[in-house]
């Protein structure tokens, strides 16, 4: 029933009418949805943990680390602390 070259084609083109029809207002709908505005995002509770750092065991090289990273989030604007997981990750000290 739907062999013939003809059908085929007008299969083809059935769905690319159909295709512009549903697409065309998605599109346009999306492009008139508004863009919140990010600018004015900041860490509007600097005293809370925005993230937090384990690491393995408390030693003088896992310490070294400990006092670097966050160095580098409060230069970056976040707030962190740093635990220390001794060896077991369900107790971090």
């Amino acid at each position: 029933m739907f062999n013939g070259p003809f059908t085929r084609k007008f299969l083809l083109i059935a769905i690319g009418i159909l295709f512009t029809i549903i697409a065309v207002p998605l599109v346009s709908y999306a492009a008139s949805l508004p863009v919140p505005d990010t600018s004015e995002l900041t860490n509007s509770f600097p005293d809370v943990v925005q993230v937090g750092v384990v690491l393995p065991i408390q030693n003088t090289r896992w310490e070294k680390d400990g006092a670097l990273i966050p160095e580098e989030l409060n230069m970056a604007g976040y707030t962190s602390q740093v635990l220390f997981s001794e060896g077991n990750s369900i107790t971090e000290k």
